[in-house]
C-alpha cells in the first residue's frame, strides 16, 4: 500500500508550520534502527512571550486511520514533558494545536 497520500499531507504541514512559526521542523523517517511510535514531524517553535522554545511532535494519519497504541502514549509523554503533542490529519489541526498552546 501507498504512503504516499499521508507523505503528501506530512510535506503540507511541515510547510504550514514553517511559514507561520519559522521554528525547526524535521520529518522523522521510520526504519529497521529506530524505535518504535515517534511521531510523524517534531520541531521546535519558540514561544513570543516567554521566549523559550516549546517541542512539538505530530503524528499524521489519513482520514480514517487511527494512532496505535504505542503512537499514542509516546505523544502522552510529550505532553507529560511540557509539549505539544497530538494526532493529526490536516494543517490546520498542526496549526491550530501550536496556536491554541501558545495563548
Amino acid at each position: 500500500m501507498s504512503r504516499q497520500p499521508e507523505s503528501r499531507t506530512q510535506k503540507r504541514i511541515r510547510e504550514r508550520l514553517e511559514a507561520e512559526f519559522g521554528g525547526w521542523w524535521r520529518k522523522i523517517h521510520g526504519g529497521p534502527y529506530q524505535a518504535a511510535g515517534i511521531p510523524d514531524i517534531v520541531g521546535l517553535v519558540l514561544h513570543p512571550k516567554l521566549l523559550v522554545g516549546i517541542f512539538c511532535a505530530f503524528e499524521v494519519k489519513e482520514p480514517g486511520k487511527v494512532a496505535t497504541k504505542l503512537q499514542l502514549h509516546n505523544l502522552k509523554l510529550i505532553r507529560e514533558a511540557g509539549g505539544i503533542a497530538c494526532v493529526v490529519e490536516t494543517p490546520k489541526e498542526a496549526l491550530d494545536a501550536i496556536r491554541s498552546a501558545l495563548a
